[in-house]
């Protein structure tokens, strides 16, 4: 019975806390710890899109997989979860798109922008980890979606691979290991 009601008061209070706003819904306050989702957890692409246009931007001197090898793995990573979401929902058309490279570099029109390495990072980039206190160091990889169409259900963004060599190298604590994503079954499984 002692279950019965906490399970019956913590359920009431979440749908009391989950209608009061402060403020408005207009400028995006909530109370008790929520937030304004609005399309932040969509998708990047659903059936609508036919075709991924992607680039890769490398930092040679921080990442030691050549643009061709990378190419591939990213090739093989988006073939393992096109293969994963089929066995799933099929009416939203996830992970059905092709992929299309680009050339040399990224030129901003691309869908998705992989960036291998930290100093593959544009300015704008860097100064939207630095406000959002994420020191690239500590993390494998990153996605960050830049732009959302509300209309077309399409995203933008950029997929981050830290460096695994130089001053910018990804750490553990205090372990710095040098030149890890040659052994490819790590960038893969990042990916």
């Amino acid at each position: 019975m002692k279950k019965f009601i906490s399970g019956l008061l913590f359920g009431f209070s979440l749908v009391v806390f989950a209608g009061a706003n402060i403020e408005g819904s207009d400028n995006g306050w909530v109370s008790s710890g929520g937030e304004d989702l609005k399309d932040k957890s969509n998708p990047w692409f659903l059936k609508n899109t036919p075709e991924i246009k992607i680039c890769i931007d490398i930092d040679a001197a921080g990442f030691s997989i050549s643009r061709s090898r990378s190419e591939e793995l990213i090739q093989m990573a988006y073939d393992y979860w096109k293969l994963e979401f089929a066995m799933g929902d099929r009416t939203l058309g996830i992970a059905r798109q092709s992929l299309s490279f680009s050339g040399e570099k990224c030129s901003g029109v691309e869908d998705v922008e992989f960036r291998l390495g930290y100093n593959s990072l544009v300015e704008n980039e860097i100064e939207y980890l630095s406000k959002n206190n994420m020191v690239l160091q500590r993390y494998a990889g990153l996605t960050i979606r830049k732009s959302y169409n509300v209309n077309d259900l399409r995203g933008r963004g950029i997929i981050l691979i830290a460096s695994d060599q130089g001053d910018n190298r990804f750490r553990v604590g205090r372990v710095s290991p040098n030149r890890f994503w040659q052994f490819e079954g790590l960038l893969l499984r990042t990916l």
